[in-house]
């Protein structure tokens, strides 16, 4: 036996995480890709919480670049990927396809993988990846300069909704409330008063749409003016900052948050 060496790499990257490290999405070798690591001696290893590599021993055979598939699936492991991914033909029942290599190292993921199935089997993935051994990727890994995929899902825009409802029942001046990130990178329309709920509340939504992200940069405040609005009243010092699953909102192309006052 000698040195284990990578072979090729595959990395799936999401921008709505923290740097890019998607963790809503797994990687598992399949039973027959399993049994083909087996007969050419390769390993598969988790490198990171998004990173995966497979390893040849260079006193090995190697692979037969003519025949050889090894069939990777991947598993969906936070159920909430469909409300924050820009993927509008997304459904996490059905079965989906990539082949790799592709022609290029880095892939937008709505644009290469394929659906393939209405329905998925049971303990299938909802993705299979078939990798194609080829001669020019044995090579490169036989050089040092292992070939590799990065899979890149992308997070989709919503606007932001905001109901904030008043602890007494009652919505007061709200012609003078304002919802203010501190650094003026956010704007919101003048808030109006509804009822949802059964409850008087304000309303008001983001002028423009928002990048999701699992952590903002902003820090929002709800103020109330007063005397010509030379004077401000802080009435709320941290107004929470909305997550995709937490609340429903009518508009699909909207996310809510509640707040009470």
């Amino acid at each position: 036996m000698g040195k284990y060496r990578p072979l090729y790499h595959f990395c799936i990257e999401h921008d709505y995480f923290d740097r890019n490290r998607c963790r809503a999405i797994g990687c598992h070798i399949s039973p027959e890709g399993g049994d083909l690591l087996h007969r050419r001696g390769l390993l598969f290893r988790q490198l990171s919480s998004n990173e995966w590599t497979i390893f040849f021993d260079d006193m090995s055979t190697g692979v037969n670049t003519g025949s050889d598939v090894l069939t990777l699936e991947l598993d969906i492991t936070d159920p909430t990927l469909v409300t924050y991914t820009k993927w509008a033909e997304i459904h996490p029942d059905s079965a989906y396809l990539l082949k790799l290599p592709g022609l290029t190292e880095s892939l937008d993921a709505s644009e290469c993988i394929e659906e393939t199935a209405y329905r998925r089997k049971i303990g299938i993935g909802f993705c299979t990846v078939q990798l194609q051994f080829t001669e020019e990727m044995w090579q490169a890994a036989k050089n040092g300069n292992p070939q590799m995929c990065r899979l890149q899902f992308h997070a989709c825009e919503r606007k932001w909704e905001y109901l904030f409802i008043p602890q007494n029942g009652e919505t007061g001046p709200f012609e003078k409330i304002h919802l203010e990130e501190i650094n003026k990178r956010l704007s919101f329309v003048p808030f109006t008063k509804t009822i949802v709920y059964g409850k008087n509340v304000l309303y008001t939504v983001s002028r423009d749409t928002i990048a999701m992200k699992e952590h903002y940069p902003f820090h929002l405040k709800l103020i109330l003016f007063s005397e010509g609005n030379r004077q401000k009243q802080v009435l709320l010092r941290e107004v929470p900052l909305p997550s995709p699953d937490a609340f429903i909102a009518k508009d699909s192309e909207t996310i809510r948050q509640i707040c009470y006052y």
